[in-house]
């Protein structure tokens, strides 16, 4: 027999289901549609890098208008990397178990800004190598831009946000 439930109107605090459990659900799912090949961190990671992807593809698209790849993947990838407004969402969502507190997060900041700039020529490089044998921009700015995040989530957990 079914037996009805009704909840109370609550007395104290604060619920702690909020957007962030939705979140951390719904990268859950996710990484269990993928039998866990993609991790829930890697897969929150690559949503705050997502918001550059779309920097970094129309920069490649109005320069591959005007300029040759070599300088809009550059370009692209430079916009991409504006390190300060990606580690602190990644700081707040993706590592927010490891939150880095007082100096250790400007030495964080610069490690992620290390760790980065090694991933930017490394973009670069790979727009090059795809573009060179498959001359289309955006393949190659989405390639590369792949590399990128695996690197970047890679070395950033690696020297940023290890456990120590």
């Amino acid at each position: 027999m079914e037996v009805p439930y009704t909840f109370g109107a609550r007395l104290h605090g604060e619920s702690k289901l909020d957007s962030m459990v939705a979140l951390d659900f719904l990268g859950l799912v996710l990484a269990k549609l993928t039998h866990d090949v993609i991790s829930l961190r890697f897969i929150l990671f690559g949503m705050v890098g997502a918001t550059g992807l779309v920097v970094h593809l129309t920069t490649l698209f109005i320069g591959s208008r005007i300029l040759q790849l070599a300088v809009c993947g550059s370009a692209g990838a430079w916009r991409v990397r504006r390190y300060d407004q990606q580690f602190h969402p990644e700081q707040l969502l993706t590592y927010r178990d490891q939150r880095l507190k007082g100096f250790a997060i400007l030495r964080g900041l610069i490690l992620f800004y290390l760790v980065c700039s090694v991933g930017l020529f490394a973009n670069v490089g790979v727009a090059f190598s795809v573009y060179d044998q498959e001359p289309i921009w955006w393949l190659a700015g989405a390639r590369a831009a792949l590399m990128g995040v695996v690197w970047n989530y890679a070395m950033s957990g690696l020297f940023v946000w290890r456990k120590r």
